[in-house]
């Protein structure tokens, strides 16, 4: 009994969810021009012909037709019935068309976009290059530099080594001058006072064989005298 009374309320509500009001978006079908009556029947009036691809608002649902509503381009809302195999719930065709269209232009602007900005990347590829190309042509100068600085205080470093151990020779040599020079002073000295004693020593040799001459001289004389 349960069963029965649970299969009759899902049967009444699944017929009067066909009289209930719902919103959708429907269509007029493509390539027709459909009437909008005042009722759901042939016997109302037309109060206005759709052209296809109209989007229309399904309110609800009456056997083989639908009560619609729809914004003008006055901005005013319009309301009537149509007849249901004149709807479809697809894009038209022609609103499909014209969506590609739009989304074809839209790519063909974003395709010129980004064409632009390829070109303008290729020019700040070309820039930064560019300065690449300086910029190692700089670091390698720069790098010269440094091995000739570094060679150079290489150089230096071994020349003030060399230049130390020449001067280092240079006292040692001029102690040896110094040294030698005193020495040849020394033998001066006495070369000199050895020169002047044998003078001397010539000269009082020379004074007392003179006075032994003399002495004799005398004696002889006195010799003879007598």
């Amino acid at each position: 009994m349960k069963k029965q009374m649970l299969i009759f309320c899902f049967l009444i509500m699944f017929i009067l969810a066909g009289e209930m009001s719902f919103a959708s978006t429907a269509y007029v079908t493509d390539s027709f021009e459909i009437t909008l009556r005042s009722g759901p029947s042939n016997s109302n009036k037309i109060t206005l012909l759709l052209k296809s691809g109209q989007a229309l608002e399904v309110i609800k649902e009456e056997g083989q037709w639908s009560n619609v509503r729809f914004i003008r381009k006055d901005g005013t809302e319009k309301e009537g019935w149509v007849l249901n195999r004149y709807l479809i719930y697809r894009l038209p065709w022609q609103k499909q068309a014209e969506e590609l269209g739009r989304k074809n232009s839209a790519l063909k602007q974003s395709l010129r976009e980004t064409e632009k900005q390829r070109d303008a990347l290729l020019v700040q590829k070309k820039e930064l290059e560019q300065e690449l190309k300086k910029t190692t042509q700089a670091v390698g100068k720069i790098k010269n530099q440094y091995d000739s600085l570094e060679k150079g205080a290489a150089t230096y470093l071994s020349t003030k080594k060399e230049l130390g151990k020449a001067l280092s020779e240079l006292d040692s040599a001029n102690a040896v001058v110094k040294r030698q020079k005193d020495e040849i002073q020394k033998l001066s000295m006495a070369s000199s006072l050895k020169w002047f004693a044998t003078g001397a020593i010539v000269i009082l040799c020379g004074w007392l064989i003179g006075l032994a001459m003399g002495r004799q001289n005398k004696k002889r004389k006195s010799s003879l005298l007598q």
